[in-house]
């Protein structure tokens, strides 16, 4: 009963936060708030199908959340459902969106929630993959169309550099899950994803990469919204470039 209680009185705390939060956003800038909303409601079919897309935007998560637990525990789509909008929630309120993991590992009911986190983990990582693909070749793209607003030439150096950067990630990436081996109180987060077989992988990965997708087009219809002169190609890339930003 006090456990229940608890939970309650958690919710009620985090929905007043996230809605003081909202609320200090919107205040900050009432002026620029109600013309964009008042843009938005000119267009009331562009915002259907955004607001459309957003539970399909979900339900990737959703089957990702479920592919990354089913080693440990099944769960139906209404449990899964619930630890993603928690997730997302909490996410929202929370440096780095770490409450997410917090959220989905204590919405399953398993005696060993901790073994999630290692599968989460995962789950994020290869929802990074489509933002760093897309993001690299925006940026990219953006240095060598304006090259010569930068003081620097980094046309050759930056893809060395580049290069570099994520072999040193994935040398560090290795030796920690080879580190989770010797030490026991590390085993215990990397035994599920030794566990992973590549199949797994792929699906987290394909569903990343609709997701990515599928926000990637409600940011773009937004901005349909509000008739800038720029292409649409030109758009995706700039969105990629800040998403990539934004994730590092």
């Amino acid at each position: 009963m006090f456990r229940k209680s608890l939970i309650v009185c958690l919710k009620i705390v985090i929905t007043v936060i996230i809605l003081g939060f909202l609320y200090d956003k919107i205040k900050r800038d009432q002026q620029g708030f109600m013309m964009a909303y008042q843009q938005l409601i000119q267009q009331p079919r562009v915002l259907v199908v955004v607001l459309f897309l957003m539970p399909l935007n979900w339900l990737m998560e959703v089957l990702k959340w479920r592919i990354c637990v089913r080693s440990i525990t099944k769960i139906n789509f209404k449990e899964a459902a619930k630890g993603v909008l928690a997730g997302i929630s909490l996410g929202f309120i929370t440096p780095h969106a770490i409450g997410d993991y917090f959220a989905k590992i204590y919405s399953i009911s398993h005696k060993d929630r901790k073994k999630a986190l290692g599968p989460i983990l995962v789950a994020r990582l290869s929802q990074m993959i489509p933002t760093a693909i897309f993001g690299s070749f925006a940026f990219y793209l953006f240095f060598f169309r304006w090259q010569e607003k930068f003081p620097v030439n980094l046309s050759t150096q930056f893809p060395i550099w580049s290069g570099i950067g994520l072999l040193l990630a994935l040398i560090l990436l290795l030796y920690f899950l080879y580190s989770g081996k010797r030490y026991k109180t590390l085993s215990v987060y990397f035994s599920e994803i030794r566990l992973m077989k590549i199949n797994t992988i792929l699906q987290l990965f394909a569903w990343s990469m609709i997701r990515y997708l599928i926000f990637s087009l409600q940011f773009i219809l937004l901005l349909s919204i509000y008739q800038i002169p720029i292409a649409s190609f030109m758009q995706f890339m700039g969105i990629a470039f800040m998403f990539l930003a934004k994730s590092i």
